[in-house]
C-alpha cells in the first residue's frame, strides 16, 4: 500500500536521531577460559556486557547460546563497534572455529 503519511504536527519537536552500526560475528567454537581468567568454561556467564570506551575490550556484548547439538562448545554471539577479524578472535578461542559475521547498520541509536 502507499507509505503512511503523518500530520506536520506529528514530526514537530522530534529530534533527528543518528544511528550506530553494530558489527555482529557469530563463531562456532570453543571459548578460552583462561581469556577471561577463569579455570572452566563453566565459570564462565552465559551473556557479558562492556563498556565501550575500554580499547582492550574488542566487543560490546558476548552471549553464549546453548544449544543440544553443541552441549560443550556452544555457539558465541559477539557485537561490536568495529569488525572483529581471526587475529582478535584467535586468542578467545581454542582450536579450529567456524565465523559469521554480518555488519547491522543503523542498528541502535547514539
Amino acid at each position: 500500500g502507499p507509505p503512511v503519511q503523518l500530520p506536520p504536527r506529528a514530526a514537530t519537536g522530534v529530534p533527528l536521531v543518528t544511528y550506530q552500526t553494530t558489527h555482529v560475528t557469530i563463531v562456532q567454537g570453543c571459548l578460552r577460559p583462561g581469556y577471561f581468567g577463569l579455570e572452566h568454561l563453566g565459570e564462565l556467564p552465559e551473556f557479558i556486557l562492556t563498556t565501550e570506551n575500554d580499547p582492550e575490550i574488542p566487543f560490546s556484548s558476548l552471549g553464549i547460546v546453548p544449544t543440544p547439538e553443541t552441549p560443550q562448545c556452544p555457539p558465541v554471539k559477539l557485537f561490536s563497534r568495529r569488525p572483529l577479524p581471526d587475529t582478535i578472535l584467535a586468542p578467545l578461542f581454542e582450536g579450529p572455529v567456524e565465523v559469521f559475521r554480518h555488519t547491522w547498520e543503523a542498528a541502535y541509536p547514539h
